[in-house]
């Protein structure tokens, strides 16, 4: 690869992206790489057990949308204790209203959204691609900066509860890490080891997958190795809009819907009319004002679709489910409204 340009949190995760291509790798191994080695390198901020979207266009190809997000648990019939976790307010902007715990854990797609995607698009070896991640994890990152900010608002509501989440953020001596400790995360190095050993499939059908469903549901959850071993990739057509003759692809959730709208809205206004702030600004209400009902639509609908169709689900008060419930909005094709975007755009 003669030009690189890796963008990550962290620049251990994009050292990551640059040593792969260095070792032969495309385009796709080196965004696998990095997007692995933020499991590692950004507590806090992202982890193995996350969520993948993506966008893929190989050499003159076509668009294609990678959908890992979060899948809804609970298909043989486990609840979780609370519903949608234990709920606390993280003491950040006006208040965040969040569920923790075993209970608000939903079925991960990150480790079978990067495989699916290095597979299809890659060159190199799978081992290959996540051998800086598993280095990482194993010789030790600087703790970035981010998640030093970030760790004393959530360390003690969330990753205190078990001494393997409490080791993210606390070193040995107990004390939350600072900007720039030497972080070693062993635990992690071996499970990403056997990831890249037996694939991904090791981390919803095998040894792996088998021990973080059990523990999940013993301890209150809904995610069980059954929702682990059911979970699939999909591969679809990305919505796509006109931006002065560019062909832009977004993700067709309701955000990538309101983008896709933004950006035709904006190509319409002429640069340089006397009226150009006046109508971007009008364009952006409108999108944010239509964007929020979307939002709102698309709740009531998924919930009683979940609430119809779900006979486990013992839930009847919306206000009482967490977004954990609702993350995989593919579970709900009839609950997908879309902007009328015009011929500039290709509806869902």
């Amino acid at each position: 690869m003669t030009h690189l340009l890796v963008a990550a949190g962290t620049r251990c995760s994009a050292q990551a992206g640059a040593d792969v291509a260095a070792m032969g790798g495309n385009a796709i191994d080196a965004a696998v790489a990095a997007a692995v080695a933020s499991w590692v390198c950004e507590p806090g901020m992202t982890a193995i057990g996350s969520a993948l979207i993506a966008m893929v266009r190989p050499a003159g190809g076509t668009s294609s949308l990678i959908d890992g997000l979060t899948a809804m648990p609970g298909l043989d019939g486990h609840q979780g204790t609370p519903p949608g976790g234990m709920r606390i307010t993280m003491p950040y902007g006006p208040g965040v209203l969040t569920g923790v715990g075993p209970a608000s854990v939903a079925v991960p797609g990150g480790p079978a959204g990067a495989e699916r995607i290095q597979k299809e698009w890659g060159c190199l070896k799978w081992p290959d691609v996540l051998a800086p991640a598993i280095a990482l994890a194993r010789d030790g990152f600087p703790f970035p900066s981010v998640s030093a900010a970030y760790m004393p608002l959530s360390g003690v509501p969330i990753y205190d509860h078990t001494p393997g989440s409490q080791a993210i953020w606390r070193d040995a001596k107990g004390a939350p890490r600072t900007t720039g400790s030497l972080t070693q995360l062993p635990d992690l190095a071996n499970d990403l080891q056997r990831i890249a050993d037996h694939g991904a499939a090791d981390f919803y059908t095998g040894e792996l997958g088998e021990r973080i469903g059990t523990w999940v549901v013993e301890h209150g959850g809904a995610m069980s190795p059954h929702d682990l071993a059911t979970y699939e990739v999909d591969i679809r057509e990305p919505l796509t809009c006109n931006d002065h003759g560019w062909l832009v692809s977004v993700c067709d959730t309701i955000g990538g819907q309101a983008l896709a709208a933004l950006v035709s809205g904006f190509a319409k206004i002429s640069p340089g009319d006397c009226e150009e702030a006046p109508r971007l600004v009008a364009c952006l209400a409108d999108v944010l004002s239509r964007r929020a009902r979307l939002i709102k639509t698309a709740t009531h609908a998924a919930l009683q679709h979940l609430l119809d169709t779900v006979p486990a689900l013992s839930c009847r008060e919306p206000e009482a489910c967490s977004t954990t419930c609702l993350a995989n909005w593919n579970c709900f094709p009839t609950a997908q409204p879309y902007f009328d975007l015009g011929s500039d755009c290709q509806a869902i």
